[in-house]
């Protein structure tokens, strides 16, 4: 157990805590359980969703991409219009030789937790990867590919 850890929170999630009961550790400990539990299950329906090349064309996308959580309910919405926007520009899901509008749907077709679990995903291939030898192994495990 990590007793040590200790996290700043700003004005908003501490409010948000505080609310919830006296005690803000354990409600933080509470509510930090309870994001997890909700990826761990949105990973359970996105079992093969994407592809290894899908994941790879997406990690490449949103390797910077900053979502406001106030917007959680757009998520998917969004992700598949800065793929549109991407692939309009850039053409990487045609290089990929990926059908962008099938991808752009099934971002679409998200739910908002199953794209935080997208964006979630993204963040750890890029926090796990560090060499091209593991990139494959890696998004295959992180995005349940071929499962």
């Amino acid at each position: 157990m990590m007793s040590d850890f200790s996290v700043s929170l700003n004005e908003d999630v501490a409010g948000l805590l505080k609310k919830r009961g006296d005690d803000m550790q354990d409600e933080a400990k509470g509510a930090l359980r309870a994001y997890f539990e909700v990826l761990e299950l949105a990973g359970r329906y996105m079992r093969g969703r994407f592809s290894v090349s899908e994941a790879a064309l997406l990690c490449d996308i949103f390797r910077s991409a900053d979502m406001d959580i106030n917007r959680l309910k757009d998520w998917p919405d969004i992700l598949s219009w800065d793929v549109e926007d991407t692939e309009k520009y850039e053409k990487l899901a045609e290089k990929a030789n990926l059908n962008a509008e099938l991808l752009e749907e099934k971002l679409s077709a998200m739910t908002p937790f199953e794209a935080l679990w997208l964006h979630d995903r993204i963040r750890m291939f890029w926090r796990q990867t560090g060499n091209d030898e593991k990139v494959t192994e890696v998004l295959t495990q992180l995005f349940k590919c071929g499962e």
